[in-house]
């Protein structure tokens, strides 16, 4: 009994330290806010997997889940900096784009870069352009890639998902379940969630 109680008691904890972490987090997120399954994904721009998900997988999910009210989808930045060393400079400017254009913008911001990182290199002028053709101030873009405005809600993404047991990207929680990597396993969870 005595250890049932403990187990609870590490249970609880833990649900409760990534719930109060998830909400201090302001992140991008698409489809309905009420939709009975959330997926949270965790990525690095400059992961071939998750370029291969963002360009492959996610525009089927999107159709079949997110715009049809079944899916909310929640981005977090999670760049591997110990062995991509353009993904969190492409993560800053990402984080900066969403912050003054909003999710819309985020979206295309993040397309842009998973085609233009191919070579794996973050391009600040390429970027910049492109930003700004979609109404992006630049004067504020750079203010807020120089200054590295929102460092610290990057480190907060990073740590919601080092605590909820994401170790590599892409990385997924589908209503609590963890999924690592870019298989058909998210589109299986999320079915199986579905018919709860």
């Amino acid at each position: 009994m005595k250890k049932l109680a403990i187990l609870c008691s590490i249970i609880l904890s833990l649900i409760i330290s990534q719930t109060v972490s998830a909400k201090t987090i302001k992140v991008p997120v698409l489809g309905k806010t009420n939709a009975p399954v959330i997926v949270e994904e965790f990525f690095d721009y400059q992961c071939p997997a998750c370029q291969f998900f963002h360009q492959e997988i996610f525009p089927t999910i999107k159709e079949k889940y997110i715009d049809n009210g079944k899916v909310k989808f929640i981005y977090y930045n999670f760049p591997l900096s110990s062995i991509h060393k353009d993904a969190y400079p492409a993560a800053k400017f990402a984080e900066c784009s969403y912050r003054k254009g909003g999710n819309s913008k985020f979206l295309k911001i993040k397309n842009k870069l998973y085609s233009t990182m191919t070579d794996g290199k973050f391009d600040y002028t390429t970027m910049s352009k492109f930003a700004t053709s979609i109404g992006i101030n630049k004067n504020d873009l750079k203010k807020c890639f120089d200054k590295d405005t929102y460092k610290n809600n990057i480190s907060k993404d990073i740590k919601y998902g080092e605590k909820a047991g994401i170790t590599g990207t892409p990385g997924f929680i589908v209503n609590g379940t963890v999924i690592i990597g870019a298989g058909e396993e998210l589109e299986e969870t999320i079915q199986s969630e579905l018919t709860k």
